[in-house]
């Protein structure tokens, strides 16, 4: 579970934020004041009727976050947009395009 201070609130809008698109999921990244983190899962009703699949899909996602926040730069704001692609995808998966991603644009140490 990522700590209470890498949470994303809500209301973060993220209007100044560079666009990532991958085939699992689109995720916007915006600069922020902090020291460390913070991240935001958005996986809507159209990907998954049940709450149950909705969730899973963030849980896969936060596990892989949660395995290389150590490696990465901080003071960076993350939302996720889940793509209806990630729903039967593994884990594996996720944290593989998540780290391709990241080391493409220069986010770790």
């Amino acid at each position: 579970m990522l700590q209470r201070k890498n949470r994303l609130p809500v209301s973060a809008r993220l209007s100044a934020a560079k666009t990532y698109s991958t085939q699992l999921f689109t995720v916007k990244i915006a600069k922020n004041t902090l020291e460390y983190n913070r991240f935001g899962f958005i996986v809507t009703k159209k990907i998954d009727k049940r709450a149950v699949g909705r969730n899973r899909l963030k849980r896969q996602l936060r596990s892989c976050i949660e395995n290389i926040l150590q490696k990465m730069i901080t003071g960076y704001d993350f939302l996720f947009f889940l793509k209806k692609e990630g729903v039967e995808v593994p884990t594996a998966l996720f944290c593989q395009t998540l780290e391709m991603l990241f080391t493409k644009e220069r986010l770790f140490l």
